[in-house]
């Protein structure tokens, strides 16, 4: 049974799963929460259908989903459809799954299964990060030392010169532009 067939001895509820996320977000990268949370709204063309179960699955590959090689619920009976927690095993880092959900209606109807989506998972805590500040070297940023930039020390805000500026509107003067040069302006 492929996961987007619906199969339960009955007839497909008149429900469909639409918009799914995680975490409030679609299919988001860098996840760091262990146990993700999953929210799916539905639409009916019946007023007042309720869901009355769901099951989730999750997998590794969108084309693992009929057979999750990471989770299966299992049919939960449950009314929830916002924030219903991951309950499987602990998740990779740097990792993408993919997952799909169904629900029951209140009449043991069942739903097709959701258009598959996916999550990336980040690294999951402090101590998982190596990193270093980026900052400029202390010579250059200890404010004790007297500064380098000075007439003649070759730094380029020294030694940079002055865009001509044009004469003064209303005084006769031609108005035009400075000729390019292929000298850099500094």
């Amino acid at each position: 049974m492929s996961p987007t067939t619906t199969r339960a001895g009955g007839r497909a509820a008149p429900v469909e799963i639409t918009s799914s996320t995680v975490e409030y977000a679609r299919q988001p990268l860098g996840l760091d929460e262990p146990r993700p949370r999953f929210s799916w709204p539905m639409a009916s063309d019946e007023s007042g259908l309720r869901q009355s179960a769901y099951q989730l699955r999750v997998a590794t590959s969108a084309s693992a989903l009929a057979r999750p090689d990471v989770w299966d619920s299992g049919r939960a009976a449950s009314e929830e459809s916002v924030l219903v927690p991951y309950e499987g095993p602990e998740l990779r880092l740097r990792t993408r799954y993919f997952w799909t959900v169904r629900v029951w209606d209140g009449q043991g109807r069942v739903s097709r299964w959701s258009e598959p989506d996916w999550w990336e998972t980040g690294l999951m805590g402090a101590g998982q990060w190596a990193a270093r500040w980026i900052s400029a070297p202390a010579e250059l940023t200890d404010a004790r030392r007297p500064s380098r930039a000075r007439a003649g020390s070759g730094s380029p805000r020294a030694t940079r010169r002055a865009a001509p500026r044009p004469p003064p509107a209303g005084s006769g003067a031609p108005r035009t532009c400075p000729r390019r040069s292929s000298r850099p302006p500094w």
